[in-house]
């Protein structure tokens, strides 16, 4: 068995990584009569709007996918999937070859139909109490109206709700001076294992100067907060590793990704970016620290016909193979999934 394979199922990393991915279960939802399945699946797609690179605002998951995300089985995806598409808060398209199933939350309309249901209900109370109750029972009316009204406010306060959440999902460049929310700053920090108390002002202030000078580069506000501590990430390991980098043996991983993955970009310049990745991935682990795993993780990515790297697919090369995350679904085998 190899290293990459034997390392796989084991319990390597702290417990919060493990709980880095809570879903977000907006109640409101369930008012649109798609039972609580179905309020699940539109929170998860809701969440994953905020975060696709897609213009148009669709974006792909499996059925596999859903159900690790979510916990719901195939079956349970179906009944959800046929109430939301029927209701038209969600809709599908199936494109590419294989071909796969991509989906979009209609915003506007969710947002509209939320309102009006609020609307509805309200009114309905409101009629109700107005018409079927004796003027003798004028205190209890009043108490009635206040429950409604009360009601009527924490419905409203929801599809506010719901709307920031879609206002933030905006797309829009870095600016000088941006500050993160600190309260999705903690979440993000807790779940990457970061210290938000190291995440300083100047760092904050050399990440929006950084991305600022690229206008061309948009992501939404919890994106660029999930960069900024991605950055302050990279910055400690890229500190733990640089005493060491120059022990890491760089050529001959790069001898070993050429005999194992031939048919791969070959690498004519051996430069400070992809040492810096390979002594990232070196420090990251004990085992990493041999060349016969990295004849065992380049064997293992050779069977890779395309990676997901700086938010499109492409086909596999020894920098995207070194990157956090194309590394990480290599050695959990989710790379060809």
């Amino acid at each position: 068995m190899s290293r990459v394979t034997s390392l796989r199922g084991q319990n390597t990393m702290p417990l919060q990584a493990l709980l880095d991915r809570p879903v977000a279960y907006h109640c409101a939802f369930v008012k649109l009569g798609v039972g609580a399945t179905g309020a699940l699946m539109l929170s998860q797609a809701v969440y994953w709007s905020s975060r696709t690179n897609d213009a148009d605002g669709w974006f792909y998951k499996s059925q596999v996918e859903w159900e690790a995300e979510t916990g719901l089985t195939r079956y349970e995806q179906e009944g959800a999937r046929k109430k939301l598409v029927k209701l038209g808060v969600m809709e599908e398209k199936k494109q590419g070859l294989p071909c796969k199933l991509f989906y979009r939350v209609a915003l506007d309309f969710l947002v509209a139909t939320l309102d009006g249901e609020n609307q509805q209900a309200s009114l309905g109370k409101t009629t109700k109490q107005a018409c079927g109750e004796p003027a003798s029972q004028h205190g209890e009316n009043q108490h009635a109206i206040t429950e409604t009204t009360t009601e009527t406010t924490t419905d409203s306060a929801q599809a506010s709700a719901v709307a920031d959440i879609f206002e933030a999902s905006a797309y829009r460049p870095m600016t000088l001076g941006w500050k993160p929310d600190m309260k999705t700053l903690k979440a993000y920090a807790f779940g990457q294992g970061v210290n938000v108390a190291a995440i300083t002002t100047d760092m904050i202030a050399s990440f929006s100067c950084h991305h600022s000078a690229h206008p061309e580069v948009c992501d939404t506000a919890a994106g660029w907060t999930n960069k900024l501590v991605g950055w302050a990430k990279r910055e400690r390991v890229r500190g733990e590793s640089t005493q060491d980098a120059a022990s890491v043996p760089a050529q001959g991983v790069v001898d070993l990704y050429h005999q194992h993955c031939p048919a791969m970009a070959v690498v004519t310049v051996l430069d400070a970016k992809i040492r810096g990745l390979l002594a990232e991935r070196w420090a990251e682990h004990a085992v990493h620290q041999d060349l016969a795993f990295w004849a065992d993780y380049f064997t293992e990515a050779s069977r890779i016909a395309e990676v997901f790297y700086r938010g499109q697919k492409r086909a596999p090369f020894l920098e995207a193979l070194l990157s956090r995350d194309v590394f990480r679904d290599v050695m959990e085998g989710r790379a060809n999934a």
